[in-house]
């Protein structure tokens, strides 16, 4: 009797929301799908009405400007250094924290590279990222849009990330999917910076936040059951 050795196929997905591209990928032994939107949102901050006063709005905008930067500064910021730990793991749901440390890790290091300032995780944006994953994984699809209308903007508004509706701001996100050894930190920071528009979210020098969410499974229509991950990273900056 025969036997029949089946491949075992990777598959990785990349979504971007910065700017306009599209990628792909392939080889012989695996293969790799790439998809890549864009959408990036910004918003100047309300500054006419602070012009009124001398000492009053302009005071009360600065104050509260600072307060905010003053919440994120407790967020733990990733050592940008070419040896991240864990950087080679496969999402689980016992080893996430250190999947999402190598992550952070990995594209801190790319931006430390280039010469930018290291990004400071938030909890804001790590709420939105993980909530955007999660819901991807569950409900089986992969866009920057949920199917019952979320969009980025109305996350990142949901998750308290901007303090009133006075302040500008700039949003970005990158999203990917992977299998096996394709799902991995690693693979996928290196599928990111491969795509010129999600290179540049990552490399944006103008983004001083991050967060980044993953959920350790995938829906049975990307992952033929294998193991993997979703991964959702959102950028941000506050401009009071």
């Amino acid at each position: 009797m025969k036997r029949c050795l089946l491949p075992i196929l990777a598959f990785a997905a990349i979504l971007l929301c910065a700017l306009p591209a599209v990628a792909g990928a392939s080889a012989r032994r695996h293969r790799v799908t790439v998809k890549v939107r864009h959408e990036k949102i910004s918003k100047p901050a309300h500054r006419h009405r602070r012009a009124h006063s001398k000492h009053g709005h302009r005071h009360s905008g600065k104050r509260h400007q600072h307060k905010h930067r003053q919440l994120r500064s407790h967020g733990r910021p990733a050592t940008a250094s070419d040896a991240c730990p864990n950087a080679n793991l496969t999402p689980r749901p016992q080893n996430i924290e250190s999947v999402v440390a190598a992550t952070l890790c990995l594209v801190n290091g790319e931006r430390a590279r280039f010469g930018e300032a290291t990004l400071i995780e938030d909890p804001h944006l790590t709420g939105a990222a993980s909530g955007h994953s999660h819901d991807m994984d569950v409900h089986d699809y992969f866009e920057h849009v949920s199917p019952d209308g979320q969009t980025l903007l109305m996350r990142i508004r949901a998750s308290g990330f901007i303090p009133n509706s006075n302040v500008g701001y700039t949003l970005g996100e990158n999203i990917a999917w992977g299998t096996l050894w394709l799902g991995t930190p690693r693979a996928i920071v290196k599928a990111w910076m491969e795509s010129p528009g999600h290179r540049a979210n990552i490399l944006d020098g103008a983004y001083r936040y991050t967060g980044i969410g993953i959920d350790p499974a995938l829906p049975q229509s990307m992952s033929s059951g294998q193991a993997g991950g979703m991964y959702t990273q959102d950028f941000g900056t506050i401009d009071g």
